[in-house]
């Protein structure tokens, strides 16, 4: 008997998940599911490329006078790509 109260109960309190039943939300719950999973394999692999660059190219951005932003869009592709 009581567990055909919990059982009753936690379907009441259990969301529904009607999400992949219709074509308007089932791609973007898609989306959002595979981003959710791979975003710290992708933040991983950003960071290790990011700590290749050598600081000695950051700094001598900083004395030629570029601001931070101009250090990161100018040092960050080209050496992160060639390895």
């Amino acid at each position: 008997m009581t567990q055909g109260r919990s059982r009753k109960a936690r379907k009441k309190l259990r969301p529904r998940m009607c999400w992949f039943r219709t074509s308007a939300t089932a791609m973007p719950s898609v989306i959002i599911a595979h981003v959710w999973r791979s975003f710290p394999f992708y933040a991983m692999s950003f960071l290790a490329g990011m700590q290749t660059i050598p600081l000695e190219l950051y700094e001598a951005a900083q004395v030629d006078g570029a601001s931070r932003w101009q250090q990161f869009r100018s040092k960050m592709p080209p050496n992160t790509s060639r390895r």
